[in-house]
C-alpha cells in the first residue's frame, strides 16, 4: 500500500511467518521493503531512522543467504543499498544478478537503474517505462541524469512526460504520487528564470 500506518501490520505478519517457517525468503524480502520504507518515512525528520534502513540490508542479506537464486531479494538488495549512498558498486552488483535472474522484469530493472548510473540508468529506466509507464519515480530517475548533463530542457520534458502519461489520473496516483515530478520541475524552471 505504500502508506506508512500500514506497514507495522505488515512487519508483524512478516515476522509471524518467519515464526512459522525460518527459511522463508521471501519474509525476509518483505521485511526488507516494509524497513525500507520506514525508513522512507522518517526521512522528513531533522534525523531519518536508520536503523529501519540497516534492518532492511540486513533482511534482503538474509533472503539471499537463504535462496541465493531469489532474484527478488538481490533486486531488494540493489534497492536498499543504493539508499545508503555508501555501497554503490555493490547495490548495481546486486540488482545486475538480479536481472540476470529474471531478465526483462520491470522492478528488477528500475531497481538497478536507481542504483545505476548514466547510460546504465538510462537505459533501464527507458525499458521500465516502456514497460510501466505510469511510475514516475522512472521519469524523476531519468530526469536526474539530464540535470546532472545539464540538459535542463531535455529533463522538464521527461518530467512533462511522466505527469501526463495516461493511467496517472487513476486510483494509482495516491500509491505513487508524482509530486517529486512537479517538484522538480518548479526547481528547472526557477533556474532557467
Amino acid at each position: 500500500a505504500l502508506d506508512p500506518v500500514e506497514i507495522p501490520a505488515a512487519i508483524a505478519h512478516f515476522e509471524r511467518a518467519l515464526e512459522l517457517d525460518p527459511h522463508y525468503a521471501l519474509a525476509h524480502v518483505g521485511l526488507a521493503h516494509a524497513r525500507f520504507w520506514q525508513f522512507q518515512a522518517s526521512r522528513a525528520r531533522n534525523a531519518p531512522e536508520t536503523g529501519h534502513l540497516r534492518a532492511a540490508v540486513t533482511h534482503a542479506r538474509r533472503a539471499i543467504q537463504i535462496d541465493a537464486d531469489l532474484a527478488e531479494a538481490h533486486s531488494t538488495l540493489g534497492f536498499v543499498l543504493a539508499s545508503t549512498d555508501q555501497h554503490t558498486g555493490e547495490a548495481v552488483a546486486a540488482a545486475r544478478r538480479a536481472l540476470a535472474l529474471e531478465p526483462g522484469n520491470w522492478r528488477h530493472l528500475f531497481r538497478l537503474g536507481m542504483a545505476a548510473w548514466g547510460e546504465e540508468r538510462i537505459g533501464c529506466l527507458q525499458a521500465v517505462v516502456a514497460q510501466y509507464p505510469a511510475l514516475p519515480y522512472a521519469y524523476l530517475g531519468l530526469a536526474m541524469v539530464r540535470i546532472a548533463r545539464r540538459d535542463l530542457q531535455t529533463a522538464d520534458r521527461l518530467l512533462q512526460t511522466g505527469v501526463s502519461t495516461p493511467g496517472r489520473s487513476g486510483p494509482g496516483d495516491t500509491r505513487v504520487p508524482a509530486s517529486g515530478l512537479h517538484g522538480l520541475g518548479g526547481l528547472i524552471r526557477l533556474a532557467g528564470g
